[in-house]
């Protein structure tokens, strides 16, 4: 017979195992059941606990202490307050801060401002992140938990060598949702986002950061969706907008006025797939259109596919591909390609087949 499996700490969900199969089923308790939140009474709803109110708490480094200890807070500021947190903010346990679009936390440049430990959920709303820096990874936020970020800034961070604003890794989940801004961050790769785990990115901006190596908004090493975000005004040698290394999904996105000096402005397909549907790539390229290198909107490289469904590729600068550059296996799919620059050749694709790669217009 079915027994119940170990406590997963999740008061809101049942599982059901099998001694051969292991756990088999994870159900969600009815909406609306009692649940503790920490130390906050909650109630259950799609399978987590949600706090039915949380204690105010004042905009001051003690708030964001006291908030932490009982797992969560919303934070008494009226009109935007800067909130300099003297040590790093290490989230070891679930919380919700609820800054209400007025907190600022502001790091001293030495360290990551926030760091969300393995297998902890947090959720920050209304609150911004910044000064981060002094760090190889993650000059705004270290994420190794499960990230909720709801209207939200994560701007001003540096990061020597990955993820200006904001390093996630492992096999959890980073969510920017509804109007989460990453501006004017850096690092060498991935000024403002780098993805080493599973990324939903959604209703966002990615805007203004830089890498000096690749990917000047966005570098993906793992899975990520972008879901209505616009990446724009990005800059990095190759990359500007975006570099992938995993698995890249955009829906109805725009990749914008990217900056990439050596190669690949828009978006960079290095390895792994790209997947592009109802989305504009438009406007990127070189400061200069006379030092332009290949690939202005999109470059695929030979490990590398990309498929564009209904999306629209257009005003692009290059040498070569000025829309698209590939040597990789490349998929239109209703697909328009049309007012890109190329100073040599494929003023709108360049194609290479090499090893077996197809472009396949549908």
């Amino acid at each position: 017979q079915p027994q119940l499996c170990p406590d997963d700490g999740n008061v809101c969900t049942s599982y059901a195992c099998d001694p051969a199969d292991g756990c088999v089923m994870n159900t969600s308790l009815q909406d609306g059941l009692p649940c503790l939140f920490g130390d906050l009474a909650g109630v259950c709803g799609a399978g987590e606990c949600e706090p039915e109110t949380l204690p105010l708490v004042p905009c001051s480094e003690q708030g964001i202490a006291d908030a932490m200890a009982v797992g969560g807070g919303k934070f008494a500021c009226d009109v935007p307050t800067k909130v300099v947190a003297t040590a790093q903010i290490v989230i070891d346990d679930e919380v919700i801060l609820d800054g209400g679009g007025n907190l600022i936390i502001e790091g001293d440049g030495t360290e990551s401002v926030v760091v969300v430990s393995p297998n902890v959920k947090a959720k920050l709303r209304g609150v911004k992140v910044t000064g981060g820096g002094g760090v190889d990874f993650g000059g705004g936020i270290y994420n190794e938990g499960t990230l909720t970020l709801t209207n939200s800034i994560v701007s001003g961070n540096v990061a020597r060598i990955a993820g200006g604003g904001i390093y996630s890794t492992g096999m959890l989940s980073l969510h920017l949702e509804d109007g989460a801004i990453v501006t004017g961050n850096a690092a060498a790769y991935g000024g403002g986002i780098y993805n080493l785990g599973t990324a939903t990115v959604s209703d966002c901006t990615v805007s203004g950061n830089i890498a000096s190596s690749g990917g000047g908004g966005v570098y993906n090493d793992g899975t990520l969706m972008l879901n209505n975000c616009t990446v724009s005004e990005n800059s990095a040698p190759y990359g500007g907008g975006l570099w992938n290394n995993g698995t890249l999904v955009l829906n109805n996105g725009i990749v914008a006025q990217n900056v990439g000096e050596w190669g690949a402005a828009g978006i960079l397909a290095y390895e792994g797939t790209v997947t592009l549907n109802s989305t504009v790539v438009t406007g990127n390229g070189p400061v200069d259109p006379a030092t332009a290198g290949p690939a202005g909107g999109i470059g695929v490289l030979q490990a590398a596919t990309a498929t564009l469904n209904r999306s629209f590729v257009s005003a692009n600068v290059a040498s070569s591909g000025g829309g698209i550059a590939s040597e990789g296996a490349v998929t239109l799919t209703s697909t328009t390609i049309a007012g890109n620059y190329a100073k040599v050749d494929g003023g709108g694709i360049s194609s290479a087949v090499l090893g077996g790669k197809d472009l396949n217009v549908r």
